[in-house]
């Protein structure tokens, strides 16, 4: 089965560009991956103590306020004049 590469705007040493391509295959394994495991954080035992999971969760809720407060087209929090 032939596949379709796809090219990059990115280029080597040669001048020549970079290609890549994606079968089929690896997206429905993605998408198996994405469907059973998505939201999920964990790791080997150990890895990942309670600690470490609440600052990523903390931080993770702050980077989508602030995404979801530029996507709306209004300041960050602690920006408005004044403040």
């Amino acid at each position: 089965m032939a596949r379709q590469s796809q090219e990059l705007p990115l280029w080597d040493a040669h001048g020549q560009p970079f290609k890549f391509s994606q079968p089929p295959e690896l997206l429905e394994a993605l998408h198996r991956i994405d469907r059973k495991d998505g939201g999920r954080i964990g790791g080997p035992e150990g890895v990942i103590n309670d600690q470490m999971r609440d600052h990523d969760l903390i931080t993770s809720l702050q980077e989508e306020a602030i995404t979801s407060s530029q996507l709306e087209g209004l300041p960050p929090h602690g920006t408005w004049p004044g403040t």
